[in-house]
């Protein structure tokens, strides 16, 4: 049999009612009615006890998942700035060139015109 949710004195609570005029069938139909309701209603110390251990596994299953989803994240993270400084890089060495070409049209475009100059 399950262990009730709370201490209730069935036989006390009847001979109370019994003493307050309630006669003695009615008093024991009570009595179970309550009995009935509190140990259908209430956790009981054992119902507790299993529903924390409950939480502590789910808890501890989340707790792993969020470890795992952690190191997963950084690792993509990880990538993700390889990924962005190579293409900085990249760019960075593109304008370089770009300037570069761009510089030595500008010098020889001087120096033509300067020859032109010269020869005039």
């Amino acid at each position: 049999m399950a262990e009730p949710a709370i201490k209730f004195d069935t036989a006390a609570a009847v001979d109370q009612l019994v003493e307050a005029g309630v006669p003695q069938k009615q008093a024991a139909a009570q009595v179970r009615l309550i009995a009935n309701t509190i140990n259908d209603n209430f956790a009981t110390k054992a119902d507790i006890e299993r529903l924390e251990l409950k939480l502590d596994t789910r808890i501890a299953e989340v707790r792993s998942e969020v470890a795992n989803l952690e190191t997963r994240l950084t690792g993509k993270i990880g990538e993700l700035e390889t990924r962005l400084t190579d293409k900085i890089d990249k760019l960075n060495d593109r304008a370089f060139n770009t300037l570069k070409w761009t510089a030595g049209m500008q010098v020889g475009t001087v120096v033509a015109i300067i020859a032109a100059i010269k020869l005039i």
